[in-house]
């Protein structure tokens, strides 16, 4: 049995046998978020972009037979959007009110099953300045979609492309296999316009075809990528900056992840450099974290549903935010969130870019850790880079010790105030 269907009986079992408890968990939440100071978003000079794989979010409701939810239905569903709405608010939303970090004001999200769950997690978030971003997507396979949730406002309503290409394509690294139907587009994909300070920014998420190193998947993926070159293309001709994000499923060959992994397809290549001239339009932004930071998904590959943090063995860089030349001169901070339990809630992390805008514009180049072939043991907590304060170094990095106080604060004063109001 796999884990999403481990994970799924697990959340029947606990959602039947203790209903009474989740109740009693959802009001200890309305006390929390009672409790909790109110945040201010930042400063509008300042912008932070967020992606993260949220693994199967459906609500259990006539799923497709690939779901981990066909079986156990909206209980399971249910108690995982609940932890993925905890997750999004300890991380990328930081409603820990950690001040070290920035609220996300745009969240990439992939596999949402349709509007509807996206509405419902907002909901569940507590945040209506949240807007759902969600196109329709191609996936007849697994029902699975990228969607976005959004504070800034969408110039005109978010796109799609629906272009295809022929595949393998030439020069392509993948092998000889067939290539099948011999055309390829992204089902999976969103295109969302937005006013950024002075900057007119186009934002493409999307879900690449999975299994980096297998050869149908590698020519498919790389069709899929030379689709999203075009629209890069299209959108730096209009005069826009671009950011590319999502789980695009493969390595970059240019900047070592925690594991070594290398590429068999061109995927990040084509991505980055979208008219293949030999210089890069799009920066990934991963090269700003040291290489034992560098790693986004966890692959259970023994079996065993434990994640072992001291080993890069399970670990991999699949998901990836890509952004202009010009967006990348106001990156003071990249954020990958690794407090969070691949086992239980998503078996990939969400990650943040922040841009501020008032910064100057001043080129700043990745740490001469991102560049070491040093390997030691990933780090559990969220790693940050960011400006120095005063005169240490460039980058640093930022436990997750404060938020997990705060939370355990939270937890307390809300249980006693569920307390009070039940016994007066």
């Amino acid at each position: 049995m796999d884990k999403h269907r481990r994970r799924a009986r697990r959340d029947g079992r606990a959602g039947r046998a203790a209903k009474s408890l989740v109740v009693m968990d959802e009001g200890m939440a309305v006390c929390a978020d009672s409790l909790r100071p109110k945040l201010a978003h930042a400063a509008p000079h300042v912008v932070t972009i967020s992606h993260w794989n949220v693994e199967w979010l459906f609500d259990g409701r006539q799923d497709p037979s690939k779901s981990p939810y066909a079986d156990c239905g909206e209980p399971c569903a249910d108690k995982h959007l609940e932890r993925i709405a905890a997750g999004l608010k300890n991380t990328v939303l930081n409603m820990a009110n950690d001040g070290g970090r920035r609220v996300a004001d745009i969240v990439h999200l992939a596999e949402v099953e349709d509007e509807q769950v996206l509405e419902r997690l907002r909901d569940k978030l507590g945040d209506q300045s949240y807007k759902p971003l969600f196109v329709k997507g191609r996936d007849t396979s697994t029902g699975q979609d990228v969607a976005i949730l959004s504070r800034v406002p969408v110039l005109g309503s978010p796109t799609r492309t629906d272009e295809r290409s022929q595949i393998p394509l030439s020069g392509s690294g993948c092998g000889s296999g067939s290539a099948g139907s011999l055309s390829t587009g992204v089902s999976k994909n969103v295109v969302a316009r937005f006013d950024l300070q002075k900057y007119r920014v186009t934002v493409v998420g999307a879900h690449l075809k999975a299994f980096p190193t297998q050869q149908q998947s590698c020519m498919q993926r790389e069709g899929q990528a030379a689709v999203l070159a075009d629209v890069v293309r299209g959108e730096i001709s209009s005069g826009n900056e671009v950011i590319v994000l999502g789980d695009l499923n493969d390595f970059d060959g240019a900047i070592m992840d925690a594991n070594d992994n290398q590429p068999t397809s061109r995927v990040l290549k084509m991505l980055k450099d979208v008219d293949n001239d030999g210089m890069d339009e799009l920066e990934n932004v991963m090269a700003r974290l040291p290489k034992n930071e560098r790693y986004t998904a966890w692959y259970d590959r023994n079996g065993d549903n434990e994640f072992d943090r001291s080993s890069t063995r399970e670990i991999s860089a699949i998901d990836h935010i890509l952004v202009s030349k010009q967006l990348a001169r106001y990156i003071v901070d990249v954020t990958f969130y690794h407090s969070i339990d691949p086992t239980s809630v998503s078996d990939h992390f969400p990650m943040s870019v922040t841009f501020d805008f008032e910064a100057g514009g001043d080129a700043k180049s990745p740490p001469a850790s991102a560049a070491s072939s040093e390997s030691s043991p990933p780090s559990s907590s969220s790693t940050t880079s960011q400006p120095a304060k005063g005169g240490g170094g460039l980058w640093s990095s930022a436990g997750a010790s404060k938020a997990s106080t705060l939370a355990f604060a939270l937890f307390v004063g809300s249980a006693v105030a569920l307390l009070a109001r039940v016994i007066f």
